[in-house]
């Protein structure tokens, strides 16, 4: 669950808006603006990259704990 939040939440609600609205604006936009949506789009983007670590890394503490076929 915490992997795919990371890898689609991140990516569809925060990266993918500031990036469509940079297009779609293309010349209308001033610097400043224009410079805050950029910061959103990195700054979201290293906060997915961070998520899909952290992710990994319970997946791989917790899988000592569980097994896939326990019941079997």
């Amino acid at each position: 669950m915490s992997l795919t939040g990371a890898v689609s939440t991140f990516l569809l609600t925060f990266i993918l808006a500031n990036h469509m609205y940079l297009v779609a604006k293309k010349q209308k936009i001033n610097s400043l603006e224009k410079s805050w949506h950029w910061l959103n789009v990195c700054f979201f983007g290293l906060m997915a990259v961070a998520a899909s670590i952290a992710a990994l890394r319970l997946i791989v503490v917790h899988s000592n704990t569980y097994h896939i076929f326990a019941d079997m």
